[in-house]
């Protein structure tokens, strides 16, 4: 059961309520990352008070003997070596932390998932993982020598793999295919004296710091929400955090905290997946689907499940007159601000627009999609704008039934978090906690004087259709608040099939 609910949109409203929360800790706290860089700026007067970045704030409150107990989330070094070069640059921030501290305890862990693709996929990628550790040595080849050896130690995973010659060239240690993890840890959240829990879609870097106005360069922007919620649901998280390196919880039917956890399988040789375990966050999303009489409101950064696809349209078959709004980015991230174009993201683009052409096909001008956009122009044609605009990036992981039901989690609407990786979340169901954050969640994207037609359960999805084809019509700089329409023929054209490739794998 949640008692307390506080919604938090962006991290202006977030980072600062964190640091409140290590501030006023007494004897532990508990945390789980996929990202959090001890040198972003704190942001509350009562930190700054202490400090300038998180590295003071952390060792304040563990001068005040506060235990903390963190573990970030580490990344396969083949496949993901600049996040696992990243995860141990920030293990020395919080090792330095430690030593700094006079008082207290820090305990903390840098977590690979446990789960290991089989023999067979491990000799179908190995051309692919030559590559790229071919690559990986060239790139450490092409730095001075006493860089290249701060590099390479930087990168301990690499260490199976790449040594350096006497000469100080980086080379292969050997042609034995590498192992592959295909899942991570991707939760986001820490509890507080086991009273008080943080949690949602957002972690802790300079990156990750927006505000709700979003005025910034479209590879600054980054729309997320977090809450802080107390009540008997804290307990089960504070278990979780204690225990999801060794194994799942306890199935609660009746539990407000819900998870995806997955589990190193039996490595049969031709496994890629990990052992299905726990699928809390998807059976629960599914269950509010079903449950919406008027509308369905998502706000996500993937929507790549061809579960949800399905959830979604046995709901409309249940019920003609359901209406559904889906926010989402107008591209995904590495492919909006970096270029990408490799498999992988043409492959989540491909999967995105099929299934949301299978949604509007069938619910037609009961559905729109929208993504936002900053009522600017943009000086840029690439996939960081669209319709003139510069793109603001959605990383929100939200799901609303009408004003009865909201799930608000670091799970996306994709195979991977609903099934592989680690993910943690809660689900509302008090509709004096729903139906205003189901407002705030709106009144974010919409202009500030607006009908209350655009809030209603009964017309939001057809008035913000309309709202958004005005603004599509018009200059950027006309236009009112941030709604555009969807442009899914943009993810149809980048898109690329992969046939044989489990969907859990974007």
């Amino acid at each position: 059961m949640i008692e307390t609910f506080k919604p938090l949109f962006t991290a202006a409203n977030a980072y600062p309520e964190l640091e409140r929360l290590f501030l006023s800790a007494k004897s532990e706290i508990r945390a789980g990352f996929r990202i959090f860089d001890l040198s972003t700026r704190l942001r509350s007067s009562e930190a700054q008070a202490i400090g300038d970045t998180w590295f003071d704030l952390l060792v304040h409150t563990l001068d005040r003997s506060v235990e903390i107990h963190f573990s970030l989330s580490d990344f396969d070094p083949v496949v993901g070596k600049d996040l696992h070069a990243q995860t141990w640059s920030f293990a020395r921030q919080f090792y330095g932390a430690a030593e700094c501290a006079k008082a207290g305890r820090l305990v903390f862990h840098p977590v690979m998932h446990p789960a290991q693709a089989g023999v067979i996929p491990r000799l179908v990628f190995w051309p692919l993982m030559l590559r790229k550790l071919n690559s990986h040595a060239a790139d450490l080849n092409s730095l001075p020598l006493e860089k290249r050896k701060r590099s390479l130690s930087n990168m301990p995973g690499l260490a199976d793999f790449l040594a350096l010659r006497s000469d100080g060239t980086a080379t292969l240690k050997s042609l034995a295919p590498p192992k592959i993890h295909p899942a991570t840890h991707h939760q986001k959240l820490a509890s507080f004296d086991g009273e008080t829990l943080f949690v949602g879609g957002l972690d802790v870097n300079e990156r990750r710091f927006d505000s709700p106005d979003h005025a910034q360069h479209a590879d600054e922007t980054w729309q997320d929400i977090s809450c802080i919620v107390t009540g008997p649901v804290v307990e089960r998280a504070v278990a979780h955090l204690c225990g999801f390196m060794e194994g799942p919880l306890q199935p609660e039917p009746e539990s407000a905290f819900l998870i995806t956890q997955s589990l190193r399988g039996k490595r049969g040789p031709l496994s890629l997946s990990p052992r299905h375990s726990v699928r809390e966050l998807e059976a629960a999303t599914v269950s509010l689907i079903r449950s919406a009489k008027k509308l369905i409101y998502i706000e996500t950064q993937f929507m790549r499940s061809s579960t949800i696809a399905r959830a979604l349209l046995s709901a409309l078959r249940a019920n003609p007159r359901l209406t559904l709004i889906t926010m989402l980015p107008a591209a995904p991230e590495t492919v909006a601000f970096e270029n990408s174009t490799s498999s992988d993201a043409r492959f989540g683009e491909y999967l995105q627009a099929k299934y949301v052409w299978q949604i509007q096909r069938a619910f037609g001008a009961q559905a729109f999609f929208g993504m936002p956009l900053r009522p600017i122009r943009s000086e840029t044609d690439g996939r960081d704008s669209a319709r003139g605009a510069p793109i603001i990036y959605i990383h929100s992981k939200l799901t609303i039934a009408d004003d009865d039901q909201a799930i608000l989690s670091s799970a996306n609407l994709n195979g991977r978090s609903l099934k592989w990786d680690t993910e943690a979340g809660v689900k509302l169901t008090n509709r004096d906690q729903v139906a205003p954050f189901r407002h705030q969640a709106f009144a974010h994207w919409l202009p500030k004087s607006v009908s209350p037609e655009l809030f209603d359960l009964d017309t939001a999805a057809l008035q913000w259709r309309r709202l958004a084809e005005e603004n599509a019509a018009k200059a950027p700089e006309e236009r009112h608040g941030f709604l555009v329409p969807y442009d899914r023929k943009a993810a149809h054209r980048f898109g690329r099939p992969m046939p044989m490739v489990p969907e859990e794998t974007v």
